[in-house]
């Protein structure tokens, strides 16, 4: 797999996973029930299997490695609309699922000799996206919080 290759994937798969890291790392609305801390463990299991799914691109390409290489996908100051509210974290929990389901076939075909890595870090990312989809589903909507 080329490095544009590999870029264009990891791209598509982080950019979900670091916006939901960012909008609960804000923690500016959360109820006082420990809502925030259940989220923030569950969007650091999701990212932590992200990271872990990518790891035979990270290796190939240790370039594009972001726990190696500062801003090594683009740029760290992304702009969003996005807020840290229940539908927006939903909505990248589905973003991120739709990475990982467009990229295991082209990660499966451009290196074979990791195919069993990727079903089976794909089943984990998944796992965890489910995991956190269960938390914010019990958190309150944000307008009764404010």
């Amino acid at each position: 797999m080329d490095v544009a290759k590999a870029r264009e994937l990891a791209r598509d798969v982080t950019r979900p996973c670091g916006l939901l890291g960012y909008l609960v790392g804000r923690g500016a609305w959360w109820p006082a029930d420990g809502s925030l801390q259940r989220c923030k463990l569950a969007v650091g299991q999701v990212m932590g299997s992200t990271y872990v799914f990518l790891g035979p691109i990270w290796r190939m390409h240790p370039s594009l490695d972001p726990g190696q290489a500062p801003d090594a996908l683009g740029p760290a100051d992304q702009g969003t609309s996005l807020e840290d509210k229940p539908e927006d974290l939903r909505s990248l929990l589905n973003d991120l699922e739709g990475a990982v389901s467009r990229a295991l076939p082209v990660l499966e075909e451009q290196l074979p000799s990791a195919r069993h890595h990727f079903r089976r870090e794909a089943a984990a990312v998944l796992d965890s996206i489910q995991a956190a989809r269960q938390v914010v589903a019990r958190l309150p909507p944000r307008d009764e919080i404010l």
